[in-house]
């Protein structure tokens, strides 16, 4: 079984939806749910701008999740 995806398991921290990560960002709900499946191979820059606009994750928690989505996408 594969480890949370860090940006999922800080949504759900702070009681978050999908819904409310994507409407604060200004993208789609299933943007989001691609970023957390890693179906979608997010530029570093979108992580960056999703984790902090969407008020998620400080920045040692972003650096976690890119080294996350690189061992999965290599």
């Amino acid at each position: 079984m594969k480890p949370l995806n860090p940006l999922k398991k800080k949504r759900m921290e702070l009681c978050l939806s999908r819904e409310d990560i994507a409407e604060r960002i200004g993208v789609s709900t299933q943007t989001i749910g691609d970023y957390e499946t890693c179906k979608r191979n997010p530029k570093i820059k979108d992580i960056i701008y999703v984790c902090k606009v969407g008020y998620l994750m400080e920045d040692n928690e972003i650096i976690d999740y890119l080294y996350y989505v690189r061992k999965l996408l290599n």
